[in-house]
């Protein structure tokens, strides 16, 4: 089959099944903030208009992947780099993994379509951590762990398609998945897929640390190398950060974006759809700083916000090439999709 047709077909299915979700629970629209059901009411959180001394950020291209007949990429989806500087690039079109070194050289591909072990359907999720490597499908909630030597091992159900997946520092799975409610639950599992900790409306430590509207359309998650958590929505102005047994840190807006998406009748029903997206992925540097990459706007996907895990503001950084995958290494690299996904830039993050 063309590659134009299956991605035509790939973001058919994954742009249904995003609307299903959002209209799965249309009732809960208003933006409630401890206990203020007003939608038009200020959100409480940190305060993140302070800045921190002047910093900015600049780029260097390093490598750019998937520009050779070995390695073609036909939409990359999501990133992992291992402590050898290993490159993995989710393909959901061609339903396999594809593996670089650190220069860009292609050193193999893993999996196949197929529903066995070791085969995919659309991977678009991928982590690295100590060794394992995790691959979770979409929209089925199915994820598979592998060795450094795309051994597989095991594999377990997510209770719902999954939203975003990444590995702890201890090498467990951690995973946002569909909730009541235009909710996201959080789920930390042990290293063999067994749930060890929920995080959402109906868990804990939601009975102590629950703020109305907490996990509403929180899709994207990333763990640090101190194992502290941090999550974002995709339609609010809204990042939290957690520690690893699960309690609420901070939670705070970014400066200069608006508080949700505009929302819009969705023609013939009185259902309301968001219009576009607030953020649409956030990871950690090495010294802990959080990158947020933002739809909001004029920019399309191109604006990157560095925030401090205090919730102070660092700087805003214009990005080359619209991009939909965030990624940055150990080494400080900072890995993102361009061309349409087809291709994954590495570049130097220098601040200044």
């Amino acid at each position: 089959m063309d590659i134009s047709i299956r991605r035509k077909r790939s973001w058919l299915l994954f742009a249904a099944v995003v609307a299903l979700l959002v209209l799965a629970a249309v009732a809960v629209k208003e933006f409630v903030t401890h206990g203020d059901v007003s939608r038009n009411a200020p959100m409480l959180l940190h305060d993140s208009r302070r800045k921190r001394a002047s910093t900015s950020i600049s780029l260097k291209l390093l490598n750019t992947f998937g520009d050779s007949k070995q390695g073609y990429i036909a939409e990359a989806s999501d990133i992992a780099v291992d402590e050898e500087g290993r490159v993995y690039i989710a393909d959901r079109l061609l339903h396999h993994i594809i593996v670089y070194d650190r220069m860009g050289k292609f050193i193999t591909a893993f999996g196949r379509r197929g529903k066995g072990p070791g085969e995919f359907e659309n991977p678009t999720w991928i982590a690295y951590r100590n060794g394992r490597i995790a691959v979770g499908n979409f929209p089925s909630p199915r994820v598979q762990i592998f060795d450094k030597n795309f051994k597989y091992l095991t594999s377990f159900y997510a209770p719902s398609s999954i939203a975003g997946l990444r590995l702890g520092p201890d090498g467990a799975p951690w995973i946002t998945t569909a909730g009541p409610d235009r909710n996201r639950i959080v789920t930390k599992y042990d290293p063999e897929g067994k749930p060890v900790l929920t995080m959402g409306p109906q868990g804990i430590p939601s009975t102590n640390n629950f703020l109305s509207g907490q996990w509403y359309m929180i899709f994207w998650i990333d763990i640090s190398h101190e194992g502290l958590v941090a999550l974002a929505s995709a339609v609010r102005n809204d990042v939290q950060l957690y520690t690893a047994q699960g309690q609420l840190i901070r939670r705070f807006s970014v400066p200069g974006l608006p508080r949700e998406v505009n929302w819009e009748k969705l023609e013939g029903t009185d259902w309301d759809i968001p219009s576009g997206g607030m953020f649409f992925r956030i990871c950690f540097d090495r010294a802990g700083k959080i990158f947020l990459l933002s739809e909001s706007g004029q920019l399309g996907n191109r604006a990157l916000y560095v925030m401090e895990p205090d919730g102070s503001f660092v700087t805003r950084l214009l990005l080359p090439e619209p991009t939909r995958v965030l990624y940055v290494d150990a080494n400080n690299d900072l890995y993102l999709t361009a061309n349409k996904g087809t291709l994954v830039r590495k570049y130097k993050i220098i601040y200044e």
